[in-house]
């Protein structure tokens, strides 16, 4: 069971050096715009779901000026951080398993690198609650298969949990159907990063 008093805690902590480590995030936030652009999703509304500093926000308003942008975070430090650097967005403070936001008033939901912080399942149903028929979800997130080796080190010196239980890729497409959404597309992308020593990592 993840701690989400532990979790805000941290991101509170990390608000103002976030930007600096955050590349990864980054790039598939690129990657996930790239794929709105290439589906061609209509409407005048995004929200940026798990927004942390605004990096996706501020890169979707580039590509799609014409559409208004949602950012919300559960953590004050990052919303704060999101509106210095994006004060033409919306900033919300608000979990994202219990949104602050109407019934179908959004046609699109971006999730970056956030569910794995979350109750999947709130989520899901949260963000099928908020979105317009038609609208698109989006999002990213780890797999079983993430941090394989850091795993197989702890299981060298405990037999404690010291990293994340990561969703299988099936179980998400369970998880969207059940909470509404039609024709769910998943796939899978492996990305190789190597790190000179532990802490770089953490």
């Amino acid at each position: 069971m993840l701690d989400t008093s532990v979790i805000h805690a941290q991101f509170t902590r990390l608000a103002k050096s976030y930007d600096a480590t955050s590349w990864l995030q980054n790039r598939i936030a690129d990657e996930l715009i790239d794929r709105v652009e290439m589906v061609g999703v209509v409407g005048d509304c995004l929200v940026d779901l798990g927004s942390a500093t605004g990096y996706l926000g501020r890169s979707a308003k580039n590509k799609f000026p014409d559409k208004s942008v949602v950012e919300i975070d559960i953590s004050l430090a990052m919303a704060s951080e999101s509106s210095k650097s994006n004060p033409s967005a919306k900033t919300l403070v608000s979990s994202a398993e219990m949104l602050a936001l109407d019934n179908e008033s959004v046609s699109l939901v971006i999730a970056n690198m956030l569910l794995h912080w979350c109750d999947v399942s709130a989520v899901f149903s949260e963000v099928s609650r908020i979105l317009k028929v038609g609208g698109s979800f989006f999002f990213s997130t780890l797999g079983p298969d993430s941090l394989l080796e850091l795993r197989s080190a702890w299981a060298q010196a405990d037999t404690l949990p010291h990293v994340h239980d990561f969703i299988d890729m099936h179980d998400l497409g369970d998880a969207l159907i059940k909470a509404g959404f039609a024709e769910p597309v998943l796939d899978t992308d492996r990305l190789c990063v190597t790190y000179d020593d532990y802490m770089n990592l953490i």
